[in-house]
């Protein structure tokens, strides 16, 4: 049987002099986020359509995203945001049939600071909340199907 080790417990553990983990690596409560969008019936959302979801704290750290959808009409695609970075928080699967999934960060940013730049209206998001970060899904694809739901929840912390 062979025995790996992650970085982290390499720097912690074995190495000399021992290297601390970072902060966001010990620190934080987990809080969540939860919300619901329901498809109109009229128009589903079409290709760099957005939809604001929820928002989180300013210097938040999101650690997953879990999204789940009734059955859809075709595939539709998520990409999550903050309205700077389109897949900051990541891209969904395809949402098909009663689909759900887990959506976790880029590498950059599981790793790095928290976002630096606060949306705007000159950003490009449309509604903002002060201190407080949008997160948006924007649809890669078409294909929603009307009255369709999509939920999740946001797990995050704050350092």
């Amino acid at each position: 049987m062979a025995i790996f080790y992650s970085d982290q417990y390499v720097s912690f553990v074995q190495a000399v002099p021992v290297v601390k983990l970072q902060t966001t690596d010990l620190a934080g409560r987990v809080r969540c986020a939860r919300f619901t969008y329901t498809v109109p019936a009229s128009a589903g959302p079409a290709t760099g359509d957005q939809v604001y979801l929820t928002t989180i704290p300013w210097r938040a750290r999101v650690w997953q995203t879990f999204l789940g959808s009734d059955a859809q009409a075709s595939g539709a695609l998520l990409q999550l945001g903050d309205g700077v970075t389109a897949a900051r928080w990541g891209t969904s699967g395809v949402l098909t049939a009663a689909t759900a999934a887990l959506v976790f960060p880029t590498k950059s940013d599981y790793t790095t600071a928290v976002p630096t730049t606060i949306p705007s209206a000159a950003s490009g998001a449309a509604i903002t909340v002060p201190n407080m970060l949008p997160f948006i899904g924007t649809f890669n694809t078409a294909g929603s199907a009307a009255n369709a739901v999509i939920y999740g929840v946001v797990f995050y912390s704050v350092d």
